[in-house]
């Protein structure tokens, strides 16, 4: 957002009078005001990826453990073996009617140990991403916390942010005059009763806007300042802010204070103050022109930026972008254990892609015979005529004989025919 922007913003307000001498000055601080109301909170910036869930890495490394370790005692992180039981169980329970279970343990114990070491490097590391996905997390939190208690520090110099409290004020001669104001910039609610209070400020801030009270020569006091505040808050124009600022919004008003210095006070004092005339003491004491805020102690040590408030609102603004440099961690954190939780899950099932293929390997080489190529050995001639049950009777071929009750080749021609036997080994 530009300067002219900014000031767009500011001046294009209702409920002033612009011809009341410090009608700009209060409606800049008034959007100050109206600036640190709405809270931040940690969802404005927590990023709407998923929490990271490690646990199936994690149960793929537990269902990849040795046979030993799986079967017998209990894994790191389990209080007993009952625990162990009842996880396997879990990791081994079908997830519907017939269904298969969510994970399965493989018989090749070399795959699954090399696949074991690989998961569990993978687990540690998405357990660190995930431990940085929380850090983040937490991160946001506080920053969150940082941007609403600077707001409220902006707005009243308290914690509370209560604009109806002593705290928030200080006496005239130490806020807003141009010899002492060493408190000047305390809080935006100090200054607004700065500008908007002198012995003839009925109008200083607007039609009917502005106190009489709070000046160096009358009611000295925090409490005629908040007085004051509470005398012309009402009149503050623009609305509370309907979302929390954002760092833009911030540094946009910060400019316009920085743009409305000086303007109706000239001289060589004039830069430093905000409302008033020309002789500006900023006492609050007779004249419109010493109703004003004199910011020469916190400018002269480092410009518009050392003003309490001013300050406060880039703390804010600091912890707005710590914020958002968190949420982009949380990000990549989320996705990085996306990503190995993928690597882990192909990892994983290529062991039962692996365990499959020799498991039909297996099958498919026990049903073929040691050397399929080879052929069986013919039978000689006399072995089909030498039949073992043929009766003595009927064993009367001249290759056989009648022997030991069976009939059988005789033993020289049994020689001979397997001499002529042949064996196919092509």
């Amino acid at each position: 957002m530009t300067r002219s922007s900014a000031l767009a913003i500011i001046f294009v307000i209702g409920g002033t009078n612009a011809e009341a001498e410090n009608a700009r000055a209060f409606a800049v601080l008034c959007q100050a005001y109206r600036a640190t109301f709405k809270a931040a909170s940690p969802e404005m910036y927590t990023p709407p990826t998923a929490e990271p869930d490690t646990s199936d890495i994690e149960n793929m490394k537990l269902m990849t453990l040795p046979e030993t370790n799986f079967t017998k005692g209990k894994p790191d992180g389990f209080a007993d073996n009952d625990a162990w039981e009842t996880k396997k169980k879990a990791l081994m329970q079908p997830s519907a009617a017939g269904g298969k279970p969510p994970y399965q343990r493989y018989s090749s114990d070399k795959l699954t140990a090399a696949a074991h070491e690989q998961l569990t490097k993978l687990a540690k590391e998405a357990n660190t991403a995930k431990n940085a996905y929380n850090t983040a997390k937490q991160a946001i939190a506080t920053a969150v916390a940082s941007i609403n208690n600077n707001l409220k520090l902006a707005r009243t110099a308290t914690t509370s942010g209560d604009d109806n409290s002593d705290d928030a004020y200080d006496t005239r001669t130490l806020a807003c005059t141009t010899t002492s104001g060493t408190k000047a910039g305390k809080s935006i609610v100090s200054d607004i009763a700065c500008i908007c209070a002198s012995a003839s400020g009925t109008n200083v801030c607007g039609n009917g806007i502005g106190d009489t009270n709070y000046r160096t020569g009358g009611t000295d006091t925090a409490t005629a300042a908040k007085t004051a505040f509470q005398a012309v808050k009402q009149h503050c124009p623009g609305k509370k802010t309907a979302t929390p600022p954002t760092a833009e919004h911030l540094a946009a008003i910060i400019a316009g204070v920085a743009n409305e210095l000086g303007t109706t006070v000239r001289g060589a004092k004039g830069p430093t103050i905000l409302g008033g005339g020309n002789t500006a003491a900023c006492t609050g004491e007779t004249g419109t022109q010493n109703a004003c805020v004199d910011y020469k102690t916190p400018i002269t040590a480092g410009g518009v930026d050392a003003i309490p408030w001013v300050q406060k609102f880039h703390a804010a603004t600091q912890a707005m972008k710590s914020a958002q440099a968190e949420a982009s961690k949380m990000r990549s954190a989320a996705h990085k254990v996306e990503a190995l939780t993928a690597t882990a899950r192909t990892l994983y099932d290529s062991i039962g892609t692996a365990d499959l293929a020799v498991q039909l390997a297996t099958a498919a080489n026990s049903k073929q015979p040691a050397n399929p190529t080879a052929a069986k050995p013919e039978k000689s001639e006399a072995t089909k005529k030498c039949k073992p049950d043929t009766k003595e009777n009927e064993c009367n071929d001249k290759d056989c004989e009648f022997k030991d009750g069976k009939c059988k080749v005789k033993e020289g021609v049994k020689a001979e025919k397997d001499d002529k036997t042949t064996t196919n080994t092509t």
